[in-house]
C-alpha cells in the first residue's frame, strides 16, 4: 500500500503501518501484563480498575460535575464533559464501560478492541527506514505520507510538502530516532501526557542503546530545562534530546500516537511508573510519606487563576489543619514539582497546565478541578484513568463563563467538595480493600 496515512482519532497507527510495504510493525504486550507491576502503587497497565474505582464513588464524582449543570435548561447545554455513554455505562455498571473512555471508541463504525487492554491497543512501535520527521510528528518517504493521529493531525498533514527533501541549517541528518513530536508540544500538558507518556512503549531500547536519538518538539532555550529535566529522570541524558522542526532519519521509531485530550490509560500509567522509578529508585518508585499530609493548592497568575485565591487557600488552612496546604506557583525545578504532587493527598486547582502533574501521584490521590463547563475534558480523563479520586467546581454560579477567564467560586462550595472527596475516597479504598 502507497500514499498518503492520515489516521482519524480512533484508527491504530500499529494496524495501518502492517499493511505498508517498508514498515516493521513490533507489538509490546509484555509491557501491559498484570505480573509486570511491582506494586500496588503503580498498578498494573492493562488493569480496568479505573472503572471500578469511578463506580465506587460516582455519585460524588456526578453530583459534583452536574449538579449546577443540570439545573440549567438551556437549548444549546447539549454538550457534557466526558462521553455520556461512559457515565451512563459506569452508572449501571456495565462491564464494557471502559470501551467508551478509551483512546479507540468513536460513533463510527470500527474495530471493536479487547477489554484486557482497556479497549486501547497493544502498545508497538512503527518503524520505518529512510524518512524525513516534522514537528507535528508526521513521517514520509518517496513511499509514503503518514500522519498519524493527534491534535490536529487530520488538518495539519495536508500542509506537508513530501517533494521538499532540501535539509535547512538546524536540520540534520541523523541515524535511528524515536520519534515523540506531535501537536501542541510546546504546552506543558500536551507534552508530558500525550508526547513523553509514548516514550514508555520503547524506553527500554533507549537505556539498552545510548546510540539513538529522541525527536521532541522545537521550543524556546528558556523552556529547555525542565524538558531536560524530565528526560534525565527517565535514564535519558540531554546530549540525545533533538528540538526539531524538521530532520532526516535513517531509521524512525514511532510510537503509537496519542488522541488530543483523551489520554491513553497504558501509557499514562507506565508513564507514571517510569517518572516515579527515576524519582524514587532506592524505593521502587514509592515516594516517602510526608511529616502532615499536604493539599496543594494551584496558583496561577494569569488566565484560568482564582480571583479569590486568598479566601479559597485561607478557607483550606482553618477547614482542614490536620494538612499542610502548599500553594504551587510551578515556578520551581520540573523535579521539585513533582516531588510535591507525588507525596500530596489532595489537590485543589483551577482548569490549567499543573494538574498534569497528577501524572505522579499515587493511586486516588483526591482531586478538586475548578472550571466552567466549557474547559477541556483532559485532566477528567486524566484522573479517572489514573485511578484518581475526581470532582469538579463550575468555578462561579454560572453554567457558560468562558474557560479562560478567572474565576470565583463560592468558597464554602470548595470546602464542602472536598470534604465530598474524603467521603469519596473511603469508598474507593473500602471497595478495593485497601487500608
Amino acid at each position: 500500500m502507497q500514499g498518503e496515512h492520515i489516521l482519524e482519532e480512533w484508527m491504530d497507527l500499529a494496524e495501518e503501518m502492517s499493511h505498508v510495504d517498508g514498515a516493521v510493525v513490533v507489538r509490546r504486550p509484555e509491557l501491559i501484563d498484570v505480573e509486570s507491576s511491582p506494586t500496588r502503587l503503580l498498578s498494573p497497565a492493562n488493569s480496568l480498575d479505573y472503572v471500578k474505582t469511578l463506580q465506587s464513588y460516582f455519585s460524588i464524582f456526578k453530583d459534583s460535575l452536574f449538579s449546577r449543570m443540570m439545573l440549567v435548561k438551556h437549548p444549546g447545554l447539549y454538550e457534557l464533559p466526558i462521553s455520556q455513554k461512559f457515565l451512563d455505562a459506569v452508572e449501571e455498571g456495565d462491564d464494557m464501560a471502559a470501551m467508551y473512555l478509551s483512546t479507540n471508541y468513536a460513533t463510527e463504525v470500527t474495530e471493536v478492541k479487547e477489554a484486557s487492554d482497556g479497549y486501547e491497543s497493544v502498545p508497538a512501535v512503527v518503524s520505518m527506514s529512510d524518512v524525513y520527521i516534522e514537528e507535528h510528528g508526521f513521517f514520509w518517504n518517496d513511499q509514503d505520507l503518514v500522519a498519524p493521529n493527534s491534535c490536529r493531525s487530520s488538518v495539519n498533514a495536508r500542509d506537508v510538502n513530501t517533494h521538499e527533501t532540501r535539509l535547512r541549517p538546524g536540520e540534520a541528518r541523523h541515524g535511528k530516532v524515536v520519534v515523540l513530536t506531535q501537536e501542541y508540544g510546546l504546552a506543558y500538558y500536551h507534552l508530558l501526557v500525550e508526547n513523553l507518556s509514548r516514550i514508555t512503549i520503547v524506553l527500554d531500547m533507549l537505556l539498552e542503546n545510548p546510540d539513538i536519538k529522541v525527536a521532541v518538539h522545537s521550543i524556546s532555550e528558556s523552556h529547555r530545562e525542565y524538558i531536560y529535566g524530565l528526560f534525565e529522570l527517565l535514564g535519558i541524558s540531554q546530549d540525545r534530546v533533538l528540538f526539531i522542526h524538521k530532520i532526516h532519519a535513517d531509521l524512525a521509531l514511532v510510537p503509537p500516537a496519542t488522541v488530543c485530550g483523551k489520554p491513553n490509560a497504558v501509557l499514562v500509567t507506565l508513564l507514571r511508573h517510569a517518572l516515579l522509578q527515576g524519582m524514587y529508585p532506592d524505593t521502587g518508585g514509592v515516594p516517602p510519606t510526608p511529616p502532615k499530609p499536604i493539599m496543594v493548592l494551584i496558583v496561577r497568575k494569569n488566565k484560568r487563576g482564582l480571583g479569590n485565591n486568598t479566601e479559597v487557600r485561607d478557607a483550606l488552612i482553618q477547614n482542614f489543619p490536620d494538612h499542610d496546604v502548599v500553594e504551587f506557583f510551578g515556578t520551581d525545578p520540573i523535579r521539585e514539582q513533582l516531588d510535591l504532587f507525588a507525596t500530596a493527598s489532595v489537590i485543589v486547582a483551577p482548569h490549567g497546565a499543573g494538574l498534569a502533574n497528577i501524572v505522579v501521584s499515587p493511586l486516588h490521590t483526591m482531586i478538586l478541578e475548578i472550571g466552567p463547563i466549557e474547559c477541556p475534558t483532559c485532566y477528567v480523563n486524566m484522573a479517572i484513568k489514573l485511578q484518581h479520586i475526581y470532582a469538579r467546581h463550575a468555578g462561579s454560579d454560572r453554567w457558560d463563563d468562558d474557560c479562560s477567564s478567572w474565576y470565583e467560586p463560592n468558597v464554602d462550595e470548595i470546602v464542602n467538595l472536598v470534604r465530598d472527596l474524603f467521603v469519596a475516597k473511603r469508598m474507593a479504598d473500602e471497595a478495593e480493600g485497601r487500608d
